[in-house]
């Protein structure tokens, strides 16, 4: 498990709470790609900003979590009944949930690919404007996600 921790750690720069320094005394990493240019006057994320956090539960099992932003325009819950993900929706406040595990890591492929296809050029409008800024980010993000788990979980 502390392979994985480390892995994370060192792909995000710390964990999602950075008054944690040690592996063993924490396990959740923000996995957003958050910027200074995503922060309000105050200091705060944007209400629009999608926040994504990966808690490490096992050394092959990671809980992502997903809240704030969260695009929920079709095919995200249709994708999120597939795979067996908890999604709420209440305004800008949404969450989506899940587990994903070396044999289940296509999920964040199928979940980026999903997000991206809310604003995809030639489908019909989607209800939010953020989702111009938020999808394509998101979807990156989990793509990146995917891209160092199967690192952690492949290399030796």
């Amino acid at each position: 498990m502390l392979k994985l921790k480390r892995a994370l750690y060192e792909a995000y720069g710390g964990f999602a709470d950075k008054r944690f320094k040690r592996l063993e005394s924490h396990s959740v990493f923000a996995v957003d790609d958050r910027g200074s240019r995503d922060l309000a006057g105050d200091g705060k994320l944007y209400l629009w900003f999608c926040t994504m956090f990966a808690d490490v539960k096992a050394a092959d099992a990671v809980e992502v979590s997903l809240r704030g932003g969260v695009p929920v325009d079709p095919p995200v819950p249709e994708w999120a009944s597939r795979a067996g993900a908890t999604l709420q929706t209440g305004g800008m406040q949404n969450s989506l949930q899940f587990t994903v595990t070396p044999s289940t890591l296509p999920l964040l492929t199928g979940l980026a690919d999903a997000v991206a296809a809310i604003v995809r050029p030639g489908v019909p409008r989607y209800s939010e404007k953020a989702y111009k800024f938020v999808c394509p980010r998101t979807a990156a993000s989990l793509f990146r996600l995917r891209d160092m788990l199967e690192r952690a979980w492949v290399a030796p």
